[in-house]
């Protein structure tokens, strides 16, 4: 079973095979803090995590308290994990938000490629009174076709005999409606791993419905 293979961490900050959970806060001093917080879901794929290396420390000095998410990968088709434990890091914040001297209506989700992916699904899963406030899609793997995505990436998610329909069950841009927070979308014209049509086309069905949407 790949959820219960050891952990294994290469180049100092990719993780693999991570079967537990765990959230690293970066505090904002309160003499800064302006009361926001950023949950980042570091991306990878879903086959390994790649931690951000200085913008959770971009963000606490600037009075913005960050939560880097250690999520389980789905780990071949375990999906259910991934998206329950990026609800919970989200719940766990508002939950402590007098700790952590945050705004429990000003968390919002950010991450790049699969976290990316990730941040925009939990936007459009979670109940519209619980969604997160705002979100941040780098280069964000929203579209998970195979014109888009490496089906590699898709059998990460859910399993390797998962099918293009199963596929397009996971394609945001099915489930935004007119309660998905407003969103901030980055992107690179280049990009050749997550193709730019996978941003331009979440924009774009944002933009049908209405939500505030930059890009």
């Amino acid at each position: 079973n790949e959820m219960e293979k050891d952990e294994l961490i290469k180049s100092g900050f990719k993780v693999y095979n991570t079967s537990s959970t765990d959230l690293y806060i970066f505090t904002a001093p309160k003499e800064k803090a302006t009361g926001y917080a950023m949950v980042i879901f570091p991306g990878g794929g879903y086959r390994y995590l790649s931690f951000p290396k200085t913008f959770p420390e971009w963000c606490r000095d600037n009075g913005i308290t960050a939560v880097v998410v250690k999520y389980r990968l789905p780990n071949i088709g375990h999906s259910e994990a991934t998206l329950e434990d990026a609800i919970g890091a989200i719940e766990y914040m508002r939950a402590n938000a007098e700790k952590y001297n945050i705004d429990p209506h000003k968390i919002g989700v950010c991450g790049n490629s699969a976290g990316g992916h990730l941040a925009a699904w939990v936007s459009n899963a979670m109940a519209d009174d619980r969604k997160p406030a705002f979100a941040m899609l780098f280069c964000g793997s929203m579209l998970r076709d195979a014109y888009y995505v490496t089906m590699s990436a898709n059998m990460n998610l859910m399993g390797k005999d998962v099918t293009p329909a199963e596929a397009e069950q996971l394609t945001l841009t099915n489930l935004v409606t007119k309660n998905t927070p407003p969103t901030l979308i980055l992107l690179c014209h280049d990009d050749n791993v997550v193709r730019p049509f996978s941003s331009t086309k979440y924009y774009t069905a944002l933009k049908r419905h209405g939500v505030p949407a930059s890009m």
